[in-house]
């Protein structure tokens, strides 16, 4: 699912970020950024846009400094570089990091990858609020092609609001277009009556392929709060195995962005070299 941003539509969100990136003033036109700063926490849950490109970002922590990040799209992820997870540069509103554009190769075997295209990362951020909306704006760049593009996210509430629940979650979900066009996947979470926190997950898609595996909810050390989001393990026809994250968004209307309940997951091997994922809507 591609969506293009109106530029009108554009150029408002970057000024209601302005109203909350911390340091920013309505009534002065030189940006704050350069002064001391806190530490922002960007885990979470973000909806918004890699260029025209429609996404929801999954952010997770262990320590508060360092941020790996899976931005799940229609066709595609975008995931960090083991080596350069998103970080807080010091006294400065801005987050770096680098991701691999990993899209489906529809010429080779089912959910193969193209070959990964790095992009950099350039945004200031606001703790549970915005990412990339603000002055300066947020980017990417791609490393071998030199091609930028606007990186503009808002907060998703859900993450830290909606305790989690293996059961919310429970049913068939339906990805559309998965790999392939006009290839439908369903994947279906079980029922659990004996725990909320992990149950199993299986799919099968038009074309005979499968998926069996868990889905837990995620803990980044045993005392620590759980949020919306859950690890992934999944195993596509009995060979190849995939981890990642999912998590689900409540009905959201703001800022130009309009989508029902919906669940977001994202997988893949270790070398990027097989995906499978999307939006998926309840069936």
């Amino acid at each position: 699912m591609t969506r293009t941003i109106p530029v009108g539509l554009l150029l408002c969100l970057v000024i209601i970020g302005t109203f909350f990136m911390p340091g920013c003033s309505t009534n002065n036109s030189t940006s704050r950024i350069e002064d001391p700063y806190p530490e922002q926490d960007i885990s979470g849950v973000w909806l918004g846009y890699l260029g025209e490109i429609f996404a929801i970002g999954i952010i997770t922590t262990d320590d508060y400094e360092s941020y790996d990040a899976r931005f799940i799209t229609a066709d595609g992820q975008f995931i960090s570089v083991d080596s350069s997870p998103f970080e807080q540069a010091q006294n400065s509103a801005i987050f770096t990091g680098e991701l691999d554009e990993c899209f489906w190769d529809t010429t080779g075997q089912d959910y193969s990858t193209l070959y990964p295209q790095l992009l950099q990362v350039y945004t200031p951020a606001a703790t549970r609020q915005v990412m990339g909306l603000g002055l300066p704006a947020g980017a990417y760049t791609y490393v071998d092609s030199g091609e930028v593009g606007i990186f503009a996210f808002i907060y998703n509430t859900t993450y830290n609001k909606i305790s989690p629940n293996v059961n919310d979650i429970g049913g068939q979900w339906e990805i559309q277009d998965s790999f392939r066009e006009g290839n439908t996947l369903v994947l279906t979470i079980a029922p659990n009556t004996a725990t909320t926190t992990g149950t199993t997950i299986t799919g099968q898609d038009d074309r005979g392929n499968t998926f069996s595996g868990t889905i837990e909810i995620r803990y980044s050390d045993p005392d620590s709060t759980a949020f919306n989001v859950y690890d992934v393990n999944m195993t596509l026809n009995d060979t190849i195995d995939l981890t990642g994250l999912a998590t689900y968004v409540s009905e959201v209307h703001t800022s130009g962005i309009n989508i029902e309940k919906t669940l977001i997951i994202g997988a893949s091997t270790n070398g990027k070299t097989y995906a499978v994922g999307g939006l998926a809507k309840q069936r």
